[in-house]
This record gives structure tokens, sequence and C-alpha cells, in this order.
């Protein structure tokens, strides 16, 4: 990811080809990994509640560029989660305490229209281990897509989460 560069470490970070197995991730899982897409039906009230949040009085019917971000995730019910809350799409099988985001890089083809379906797709395309000043870090790289209807890319979201690792 090119949006957030980590300072430099004297000490040389791991590249993970699969989850690490001796940190008790699932050996049979490896990277890249795809998820199910799923669809969000877009509509002028998730629009209008967007501009709201953002403090944009715009037109309802069009969404304004990082009106996206709000389909990255499923609806999950709480007891679902992993202890530290994440959103499920970003369970790497690599065990962690807590998980934040890092950094995020967008290209926004053009933006979304109430009325739209959109399809999500999401791709973990690996992790590197880092050492931190608490203990290891995971840095997941994390790729969502956001397509319309005819197959078109919407959107795309290049992002890196920051896992805290068991030591």
């Amino acid at each position: 990811m090119r949006g957030f560069q980590l300072p430099q470490a004297a000490r040389p970070s791991t590249r993970m080809s699969s989850p690490p197995s001796d940190q008790g991730a699932r050996p049979d899982r490896a990277w890249p990994r795809t998820l199910p897409p799923w669809h969000f039906d877009v509509t002028a009230r998730d629009i209008r509640r967007f501009r709201q949040a953002i403090g944009d009085p715009g037109d309802e019917t069009l969404a304004p560029p990082l009106f996206c971000q709000v389909m990255t995730y499923r609806d999950a019910d709480p007891a679902d989660l992993p202890p530290d809350g994440s959103p499920l799409e970003l369970r790497a099988d690599l065990p962690h305490a807590r998980t934040v985001g890092g950094a995020s890089d967008w290209l926004i083809r053009r933006q979304v229209r109430a009325g739209e379906r959109i399809e999500v797709r999401v791709t973990q395309h690996g992790a590197t281990r880092k050492p931190g000043r608490q203990g290891p870090l995971d840095l997941v790289e994390v790729e969502t897509c956001f397509v319309d209807a005819s197959g078109a890319l919407v959107a795309r979201e290049q992002a890196t989460y920051l896992q805290r690792a068991f030591a």
C-alpha cells in the first residue's frame, strides 16, 4: 500500500505467503483469499444519511465519492464478531488481540447513484509481520472492489489493517 508508510525499522519484517501455522493460524488458508461477494442496494436515504454525517448538503440521488466506504462491511451480529469487534471481512486467520485501520488508497471511477445495486468483492492479498513497540504487528493488505450491475468497476479501495499479534 502506498498511502501509509511506517518508519523503517532496523529489524527486518517477515512476508507471509500463508498464515504462520506455528502461531495458531489455520495452515489450510493461503494468500490471496477472496471472500464471497455481497450486494448493497443503494437508497436515497443511505446517501442522505452519509451526506448529513459529512456535512454535505448535496443531492441525495448522487453519492459523494467516498460513499462506497459504507458498503465495505456486511451487517453482522455482534456475537459473531471477534473479541476486538473488528469486521468479519478482516479475519485473516492470524491470532491477534486488536485490529485498527492503517491506510487506504482509493480509485474512484464514478459516483454511485440511488437505486443502484453494487457488488462488493473483497480479497485479502497477504500480511507482513513487523516489530512493534508492544509486540509484533501483522499488516494485512485488503483490496475491496465495488462493481455495478454491468460489471464495471465503480471504485476500488486498497487498504492496510494493523493487527496486534500475540507475542
